[in-house]
Parts: C-alpha cells; structure tokens; sequence
C-alpha cells in the first residue's frame, strides 16, 4: 500500500469511530507490524521504536519459531486522539519499519471506548 492509499485509510477509519465512540483526549494506541517478504531484523526495528518512547510487544503466530508468522506491537499513549496525531505515529513507524524489514498491518485503541448513545 503507498502512502497516500494508507493515509486514507487511516482517515476512513477513523472517521468510522468517531461516529460510533465518545473518543477521549487521550488513548493507548497500538501499530501492529509485520514481517515483509524479505529479510527482517525485529531486534532492530524494536530498539529504534523503543528509543522513539515506544513499547514493543512480540506476538508469535501458531509456530512460534517461525517469526514470519508473528507480528509486532508498538504501543504509545496519544494525545489529541485525532486522524492526524494517529497518522503522525503510523507515518513514522511505517518509515522506520521499511528500514528493518517490516510493513504496516494496522492499528487500534488499546482500552474500552464508549459508544455514542450509551447510558
């Protein structure tokens, strides 16, 4: 995906969310990575984010030891919860994993939010 497709997608989607929760000033985000088709150096790609301020959670996939299968987490608590402030740290991390071996795959709130309307 280029990067004006990505930033679009990011745009949509968050779009969809502030219509449906009461998003808050500031949240855990999670951009989730995976391995690309070439060679990759995860030990690498974590100590640059974590250098950034960002946590780095591994998840295996079925086989643990084919790390292929698996992707990784960088977690990092935003604030203002807007499109732009999401993409400023997608926007980067996509950057600094094509460097190491990696591509985009995502991202998410990594706490409850409320729905509009709820009581």
């Amino acid at each position: 995906m280029d990067t004006a497709d990505q930033r679009a997608e990011t745009d949509e989607v968050f779009a969809r969310l502030s219509r449906r929760y009461i998003l808050p000033d500031s949240a855990p985000l999670g951009l989730q990575f995976v391995p690309s088709d070439g060679p990759s150096d995860r030990d690498a790609f974590v100590k640059a984010a974590e250098a950034l301020g960002y946590e780095a959670i591994w998840f295996p996939g079925e086989d643990e030891d084919d790390d292929a299968a698996g992707y990784l987490e960088l977690e990092r608590v935003i604030s203002p919860v807007t499109a732009d402030e999401i993409w400023r740290h997608e926007s980067l991390l996509t950057d600094l994993a094509r460097v190491h071996g990696f591509i985009a795959d995502g991202w998410g709130f990594l706490a409850p939010l409320e729905e509009v309307g709820e009581a």
